[in-house]
C-alpha cells in the first residue's frame, strides 16, 4: 500500500497513537507552493454571471466546491483541488480558457496551519485505493481520485462563509496567450493588478 493511502486511512483510526503518527507524517505536506486551475466559465446566480473562485481571491479568500455524496457526512464538506509546483515541469496542462493562480501555503500563520494541514491530502490514482470495511473512509476516498501531483483540501462547510475560506496567499497568475482571448488576458491583467501579484505568460 502506498504510504499516502496508508496515511489517509490511519487518520480515521480510533487508536490515538496511530492517528497522532499519521498527523506527524503529513505535517509538512501543505507547506509549499500550489496552483489552482481556474477558467472563465461563469456561474449564473439571480440572472447574473459570477465567478466564485476569482471573486473569492479578490476578497482575500479561496472558494471551495461543495462535495456531493449519498453520505451525509460528506455532504457537509467542501473541497479545493490544487497542483504542486507544476511549473517546474516541462509539461504544463493548460486547457482552452484556463489559467493558473499560485498559492504559497508557507505564508499561512500558525492558527490557519493547525486548521488546514490535517485536512490536506494527496490524491490517489484510480485503482490504487482498495475499499475498506469503513464506509466513511470509502466515501472520503471517492473525492481523492486524481493524478500524480494533485492535492485536495477538504473542510466542513461550517468553517467557511459562502464556501469561502479567508486565505490571502496568492502570489502569481500564469497563462498561455493562445489559450485565452484578448479580453480574457485584459481581465487577468486587471485581476493581477488588483491582487498586487505577478502576471506571467508562459510559452
Amino acid at each position: 500500500m502506498k504510504k499516502e493511502i496508508e496515511n489517509f486511512i490511519n487518520l480515521f483510526s480510533n487508536d490515538r497513537k496511530v492517528l497522532y503518527s499519521a498527523l506527524i507524517e503529513k505535517k509538512d505536506w501543505i507547506l509549499d507552493k500550489y496552483y489552482l486551475d481556474l477558467d472563465f466559465t461563469p456561474t449564473i446566480e439571480n440572472g447574473l454571471e459570477i465567478y466564485p473562485s476569482v471573486f473569492a481571491l479578490l476578497d482575500g479568500g479561496v472558494y471551495l466546491s461543495p462535495c456531493i455524496s449519498e453520505d451525509p457526512n460528506i455532504n457537509n464538506l467542501v473541497s479545493l483541488t490544487s497542483y504542486l509546483n507544476l511549473f517546474d515541469k516541462k509539461h504544463i496542462p493548460f486547457k482552452k480558457g484556463h489559467f493558473f493562480v499560485g498559492l504559497d501555503f508557507r505564508k499561512i500563520d500558525d492558527k490557519v496551519y493547525k486548521e488546514l494541514f490535517p485536512n490536506f491530502y494527496y490524491k490517489f490514482n484510480e485503482g490504487e485505493f482498495i475499499k475498506t470495511e469503513d464506509e466513511l473512509i470509502n466515501a472520503y476516498a471517492s473525492f481523492m481520485i486524481g493524478k500524480k501531483g494533485e492535492y485536495v483540501l477538504l473542510l466542513p462547510k461550517d468553517r467557511l462563509l459562502n464556501n469561502v475560506y479567508p486565505l490571502e496567499i496568492a502570489f502569481e497568475v500564469i497563462y498561455k496567450k493562445e489559450n485565452l482571448s484578448a479580453s480574457q488576458i485584459e481581465a487577468l491583467k486587471e485581476f493581477a493588478s488588483r491582487m498586487h501579484i505577478t502576471l506571467k505568460e508562459v510559452e
